[in-house]
């Protein structure tokens, strides 16, 4: 087996596990596409200021990272992720070279 066939493998497993992993409905927009169901893991947004500095704040999109192969159709700007409720469109789309698309999400 090739390391290939074995990061492959290990995807599976991640996001097959209920350790890290989340129920999501992707729905693509352009054109209007049929619901998916998938397993990502989410992260939520993320920020911090520093009112003692000089005004330093950070903030993060929530984010998924979500194996490659998942889809029928590639995710891309303005298609639709529902994750726990709560409606997500897709900001941006970054593969991340190991088999895995880290997507940013903004809260609709």
């Amino acid at each position: 087996m090739s390391l290939i066939d074995d990061l492959d493998d290990d995807l599976v497993d991640i996001f097959t596990s209920d350790d890290f992993n989340v129920p999501a409905i992707f729905t693509p927009q352009n054109p209007a596409g049929t619901p998916e169901n998938v397993e990502v893991i989410f992260n939520a947004e993320f920020e911090e200021a520093d009112p003692e500095g000089p005004g330093s704040v950070t903030t993060d999109r929530p984010n998924i990272s979500v194996n490659d192969g998942a889809f029928s159709a590639k995710p891309k700007q303005d298609d639709h992720f529902l994750i726990k409720g709560i409606l997500y469109s897709v900001f941006q789309s970054q593969p991340d070279g190991t088999g895995l698309l880290l997507i940013f999400l903004n809260e609709i």
